[in-house]
């Protein structure tokens, strides 16, 4: 029975080779659980070794040294079927990048869609697409036969709850940039809905790329999974919703591939 990893040293002092490599932000590496936990212990208990980096951009995955060690990792273990990516959320969330998207003064917007910049969010997820693109390209130029999921989150709420403090990532940006109702938290208010419409068109770029790729690439269905208690903070499940997910989620799908069905 294989473990999850976040050194690779650990890994071969174990003398134990990955069954998946994992590629990503920190729902890979959130400490206290995340994805990876859940999918090694659903899943018959692959071995996963995981780069990557907490607050990772899917640009910053592309390129310089994240990108180098990833496409060292997909040549050097051939053990490994399966590749699994989390990234492009840290795209959108936070001061800076959030502010990108949003007008700078919403406060007389009727719909979510009205608080966007023109050519946004699509202009955004074109960039991130062309990093996940770059990513799929260079694990296929040594793994034309790997499998590749993918996954655009959950329907994150605009709590203000951050990390061990406040958080900046979604309330915050939204309050300068006066998006209306900032005391209304249900499923249906007005910043639950620019949240959602975020994270659909993350799924529609995903899901050119599983057009694009299609015997490559998998989206996990994951939107839609997680109660309004499941979520920790602002960005990052808690402990039982990454179970959820993974259970739910992702493990139906890497025991399939493990299992080359």
């Amino acid at each position: 029975m294989g473990h999850v990893y976040w050194d690779e040293a650990k890994m071969r002092n174990a003398d134990e080779l990955p069954d998946i490599l994992a590629f990503g932000d920190s729902w890979f590496w959130y400490p206290y659980n995340n994805l990876l936990n859940p999918v090694n212990r659903f899943s018959k208990q692959p071995t996963i070794m995981c780069f990557g980096a907490n607050g990772a951009q899917a640009t910053q995955l592309a390129t310089g040294y994240f990108f180098a060690q990833f496409k060292s990792a997909v040549k050097g273990y051939g053990t490994a079927s399966m590749l699994m990516l989390s990234a492009g959320g840290n795209d959108f969330a936070g001061f800076d990048n959030l502010q990108k998207i949003l007008l700078p003064d919403c406060a007389g917007a009727a719909t979510p869609e009205a608080c966007f910049r023109e050519d946004m969010p699509e202009q955004l997820f074109n960039v991130v697409r062309q990093a996940y693109e770059k990513i799929i390209l260079g694990a296929l130029a040594y793994r034309q036969e790997i499998k590749i999921l993918v996954h655009c989150y959950d329907y994150a709420i605009p709590t203000g709850l951050g990390y061990l403090g406040l958080g900046q990532w979604l309330k915050a940006p939204m309050d300068i940039c006066r998006v209306p109702d900032p005391d209304d938290l249900s499923p249906d208010s007005f910043r639950c809905r620019l949240v959602k419409q975020l994270i659909n068109a993350m799924a529609r770029m995903l899901d050119s790329l599983v057009q694009e790729f299609p015997t490559v690439v998998i989206r996990v269905p994951s939107v839609g999974t997680l109660k309004a208690d499941e979520w920790a903070n602002e960005l990052h499940p808690t402990p039982k919703g990454f179970d959820r997910l993974g259970q739910v989620c992702f493990s139906p799908i890497v025991r399939r591939i493990l299992e080359g069905a």
